[in-house]
């Protein structure tokens, strides 16, 4: 007969092994969470294990650009159920010893990361920025510059003689290692936005299925992220960035991400003569 901790564990793995093998991350430690509900309202005789994925609160589907309906299976629910009716049910609450040890379990042997947000005036490939203020771009206006043409520009700028076509599945506009940041390389993936997007531009508008920054820092190799706009980022999307950054880090990364603005964009293009005019350098 299992103790209450084994038992604790073997549910905490079946809800664990269940979303690795749909191919999908741990974010915001859902599978330890969902398992701290389950057996909260399993208790009470509630065995509803879709009612109960539907009502917790979590960053975990929207992380993973998933629906709630798209995770359960009843498969999935009667698999948890038989869990439970294992030989000896958990008690609730559960200890803080449990609880750590079972953080402990999953953090094992791994080392961890770090990750920090850092700006375009701090990347050396970008140095030239620094003698054009903002003040000077704001006279342009909205930029009308074509993606493909944004992407040309940003690889000339940072050296990369390699580039690949746009296609919906990607998982970055252009990647390179040739960024410099203290005069080191650091491999980077860049997801670049053009007009093609009006207004502010928001998480949800990354891609058709909003999945863009996900697949972005899915760029296993890049230690930097950047996102590229030619207009207003919203705050949203700065957090979803940070959030799957941050996720990534943990994996013992040493992670950077940065976000461009359209005001950003004009100045890195106007340093390095790219609209057809150079700006004379900012003394201040």
């Amino acid at each position: 007969m299992m103790s209450d901790f084994s038992n604790l564990i073997s549910l905490y793995n079946t809800i664990l092994n269940y979303i690795h093998q749909r191919g999908l991350e741990d974010y915001d430690d859902f599978s330890w969470k969902l398992t701290e509900r389950v057996s909260e309202e399993f208790l009470k005789e509630n065995f509803d294990v879709e009612k109960i994925i539907k009502r917790i609160s979590t960053r975990f589907f929207k992380m993973n650009c998933l629906k709630r309906e798209e995770f359960y299976s009843d498969s999935f629910g009667d698999l948890v159920k038989r869990v439970w009716k294992s030989p000896k049910k958990l008690k609730l609450p559960f200890s803080g010893a449990d609880k750590q040890a079972i953080i402990h379990l999953t953090e094992i042997q791994k080392q961890r990361g770090s990750y920090k947000q850092i700006s375009v005036d701090e990347i050396d490939s970008f140095e030239a920025i620094k003698d054009v203020p903002a003040g000077i771009v704001g006279k342009l206006g909205p930029l009308e510059i074509k993606e493909d043409q944004i992407k040309t520009w940003f690889a000339e700028i940072i050296g990369e003689p390699f580039t690949q076509k746009d296609w919906g599945g990607e998982l970055r506009d252009l990647y390179s290692n040739r960024v410099k940041i203290g005069g080191k390389r650091v491999p980077t993936a860049f997801l670049l936005k053009g007009p093609g997007v009006k207004g502010t531009l928001t998480a949800a508008r990354c891609g058709k299925n909003g999945d863009q920054i996900l697949r972005l820092v899915k760029a296993y190799s890049a230690r930097l992220f950047i996102v590229q706009f030619v207009g207003k980022i919203h705050p949203n999307l700065i957090d979803t960035l940070e959030a799957h950054v941050a996720y990534e880090s943990r994996k013992g990364k040493q992670l950077l991400f940065c976000v461009i603005d359209g005001v950003d964009t004009a100045r890195i293009f106007l340093a390095y003569g790219k609209m057809g005019m150079r700006v004379p350098k900012n003394r201040h």
